[in-house]
C-alpha cells in the first residue's frame, strides 16, 4: 500500500506533458523572382592594334556605353541574359591619305592623321553566376558572366589631318567593314567576359550594378576612308566598365 501511495504521488507531480512544436519551413527573406531587367551605362578603353607596315600605332580615345538587358533566372544564382547595347568608340593613326593632290607613293613618312570613330550595336547573350550562397538572401552578389554577341556598325565618320600644316583636310562618313563578316559586311561577332557586384537597395528587389566587361572582336576591321583613300586592317578590343540599376 505504501509503494502504490508512493508511485502514485510521484506520478502525479511530473509535469504536465509538452507538445511539440515544429518550426515552420525557412522562407527567403526577400521575395523569389524568376525575370529581372538592367539598364547601365559606363565608358571604356578601346586597343586597336594596326598592320604597322602601313601605319603608326594607334592611340585610342574613351569609349562610352550605355546597355539594357533582360534577365531570366534559371536558378536564383544563374541568370541567361539577352539584350542590346551601343557603344562610341574613338582610334586615331598617322598613314596615307590617297586623294588628288595628296600622298601618291608609299614613303614611309605617314603624313596624315585619321580619327576615327564608330557607333555599334551588339545583341549579347550572356550567362551569369553570382557567388553568394543563397542569392535570394544576399545583400550583395559578386558574380563572373561570359557569352557571345552580334556586332554591327551604326556609322562610322572620320576627320583627317595633314600633319605638315595641321589642317584639316577632310571630315565626313567613312565606312568599316569586317574581313570576316556576318550578314553583311558591317556585321561581325565578340566574344564577352566579365565579373561585376550587385548590391541590394534598401530591402527591395532591385540593385546597384558595378560590372566590368572585356570584348573582343574575332574579325580584323578593314578602313577605306575617304571613298577608298585608304586601306588599312586592324584589329579591335575594347574593356568597359558600367554602372547600372537591375529592377523587378
Amino acid at each position: 500500500m505504501i509503494v502504490l501511495l508512493s508511485f502514485s504521488t510521484t506520478l502525479f507531480a511530473l509535469p504536465p506533458k509538452q507538445t511539440l512544436r515544429i518550426p515552420p519551413l525557412m522562407k527567403t527573406k526577400y521575395e523569389r523572382r524568376i525575370y529581372s531587367f538592367s539598364v547601365a551605362g559606363g565608358f571604356g578603353f578601346s586597343m586597336d592594334k594596326v598592320d604597322e607596315r602601313h601605319s603608326d600605332p594607334a592611340r585610342t580615345g574613351l569609349a562610352m556605353t550605355g546597355m539594357f538587358r533582360f534577365h531570366f533566372f534559371v536558378t536564383p544564382n544563374c541568370h541567361i541574359q539577352i539584350g542590346f547595347e551601343n557603344m562610341s568608340q574613338k582610334t586615331k593613326f598617322n598613314t596615307y591619305y590617297f586623294a588628288e593632290g595628296h600622298s601618291l607613293f608609299y614613303d614611309g613618312s605617314f603624313g596624315y592623321t585619321h580619327q576615327v570613330r564608330t557607333y555599334e550595336l551588339y545583341m549579347p547573350i550572356m550567362g551569369r553566376v553570382g557567388f553568394a550562397g543563397q542569392e535570394d538572401n544576399a545583400r550583395s552578389i559578386f558574380y563572373l558572366e561570359g557569352g557571345y554577341a552580334v556586332k554591327t556598325f551604326l556609322a562610322t565618320t572620320s576627320v583627317v589631318t595633314q600633319n605638315s600644316t595641321d589642317k584639316d583636310i577632310w571630315g565626313g562618313t567613312t565606312e568599316l567593314t569586317f574581313e570576316h563578316w556576318l550578314v553583311s559586311e558591317q556585321t561581325s561577332s565578340v566574344i564577352l567576359i566579365g565579373m561585376g557586384l550587385d548590391k541590394r537597395i534598401g530591402w527591395t528587389n532591385k540593385f546597384f550594378s558595378f560590372e566590368l566587361l572585356y570584348r573582343y572582336n574575332f574579325s580584323r576591321m578593314r578602313y577605306t576612308g575617304n571613298y577608298n583613300t585608304n586601306d588599312l586592317m586592324f584589329k579591335n578590343s575594347c574593356i568597359t566598365f558600367q554602372v547600372g540599376y537591375r529592377f523587378q
